[in-house]
Order: C-alpha cells, then structure tokens, then sequence
C-alpha cells in the first residue's frame, strides 16, 4: 500500500524521482514563493492522475450531485451556471445517459454538441466553458421544457495538494500522483537529468498506472467495452 499522505509526503517522492532537493538552484531560481515550481509539478501530477483514473472507469470518488440548477436567460439563451469545482458532466450520449437528473436520480434531457444546436429543439442540452465567468455552464436547446428540481451529476476536481491534508485520491493510487508530476517536471528547463533518467521516470509512471489498473476493481465483474442499447427506431 502506499505510504504517501499528504503534500509534503508526495513532494519527497518527487524528488527523489527526479534527482533534486528543495536547495536545488536551478529548480528555484524563477520561484517567486517556496517551492512554487514543486508544488505547481505536484498539482499538475494530481490533475492528471486523475484524469488518468477517469479515463479506465476508476474516478467514482470525484462523483458528486450538485445543487438544484438556476436556469437563467430567456429562450433559446437559457443556461445554468455548474459548480466552481466541476470537472466533468457524468454523461454518455452513446448510451442514452444524461448528466443532468431529478432528485428521484432519474435522467432528464440529451446531451448534444454545440454544432447540434440549431437542428433540434426540445429537451436537449450542452456544456460550454463562459469566458466571462471563468465557469462551466449547461446551454439548453430552443424549447425545451427544463424542470424546477433538476441537479448536475458531475466529477468534480480533485482538492488541491496541501501539507498535512489528506491526498483527495485513494491511497493505493497516491504514488502516481509524484510518478506523473516527475513526467512533467523531466520536461521542464530546470531538470538536469540525462535520457537514463527521463527513461526510469516514464518506466516509474508506468509501472504505477499498471498497478492502479489491476488494483481499481472493487468486484469480480470483468471490464468490458459497454454495448450501446437497442431502442429501435430513435431519431432525432
């Protein structure tokens, strides 16, 4: 099991991936804080540990429901703004699964694409980042009649690394947090080490991905590529 913990825990393990201390002149020269540079590689380590886990059906613990959603706008501008800590919308439109649901748990509307927009009408919806806001928000289609006690079903972003916090990912899973950080860091201007040591990182992350691969089934049941449902004749 792993033995890391919290930031400062991950922040050794990084080091010795990389070959560097916290006294290491080229890894401080441009920090404005202490050890901003480290800390910015361990944060990009988490995000894309997670991402990682995500990706191979292994991010249920991000899973959230949010609050009922404000529909704002009039129609066909009406929007809903998403949590500050979304992620991701817990979707599928190939397997006819919405992120969008009733408090019951029950899925409400289709997601489409942005360029699918101007050709339906009724209860579809889409993501699209707001520029102005620096949030995620839900877009919904011309028509459609969006119920008063729908909630987001969403990943949500991991917590950012803090000494002596718990890591917000599981603990058989911390060590690809500084596996993945050391990935970016060996491409950074600071790294001083050679092609041997760039090799041993890569070997490192994945040699820690296979371990969460095999580790992340809580079943028996084997994982398989999901079959999309038979509903007849749907078109849009």
């Amino acid at each position: 099991m792993s033995q890391l913990t919290d930031r400062a825990s991950a922040l050794r393990e990084f080091f010795r991936l990389v070959n560097a201390d916290a006294s290491d002149d080229d890894l401080i020269e441009h920090d404005s804080t202490t050890l901003e540079g480290a800390y910015e590689a361990l944060d990009v380590g988490l995000k894309r540990a997670q991402l990682y886990l995500m990706g191979i059906g292994q991010g249920e613990i991000w899973l959230a429901t949010g609050s009922t959603l404000t529909v704002s706008g009039t129609d066909p501008d009406r929007y809903s703004a998403l949590p500050s800590d979304f992620l991701r919308l817990n979707s599928d439109p190939e397997q006819h699964q919405s992120g969008l649901v009733y408090p019951t748990g029950l899925p409400w509307g289709r997601e489409i694409t942005a360029d699918e927009r101007r050709r339906v009408t009724g209860n579809f919806y889409w993501v699209e980042w707001d520029i102005t806001t620096q949030l995620a928000r839900i877009r919904y289609a011309r028509g459609a009649a969006v119920p008063s006690t729908i909630k987001p079903e969403y990943f949500k972003n991991a917590t950012t690394l803090a000494d002596s916090t718990a890591m917000d990912i599981r603990p058989d899973d911390r060590n690809l947090v500084p596996a993945f950080a050391a990935e970016y860091a060996m491409n950074q201007s600071w790294f001083a080490g050679g092609d041997e040591q760039r090799q041993a990182i890569t070997r490192n992350l994945a040699s820690c991905q296979r371990e969460s691969f095999r580790r992340g089934r809580l079943t028996r049941r084997r994982r398989q590529v999901a079959t999309s449902p038979a509903r007849g004749s749907w078109i849009v």
